[in-house]
């Protein structure tokens, strides 16, 4: 697979867009990032620099412009 320049996969960003745009078209929805398809807390390497690519390629891939809010979670413990 083939990862952007922060390491996120491009499939992963394809597939954010498109949930995104599909929100937009109805009532809107939530996506958990950092969380697996098991529903296990996995995090994120670089969280801040991972939302920041995120929202760039939203706000760069998709006209006319949608607003995205962010809410972040921040799990204390192991690994």
């Amino acid at each position: 697979m083939r990862k952007a320049s922060n390491g996120i996969e491009e499939s992963s960003y394809r597939w954010i867009k498109k949930k995104v745009i599909a929100f937009v078209n109805t009532q809107g929805g939530k996506i958990l990032i950092g969380i697996d398809d098991e529903g296990t807390v996995v995090g994120l390497t670089n969280s801040a620099n991972d939302l920041e690519s995120i929202s760039s390629m939203l706000r760069d891939g998709i006209r006319p412009e949608v607003l995205v809010t962010w809410f972040g979670v921040f799990i204390l413990g192991n690994p």
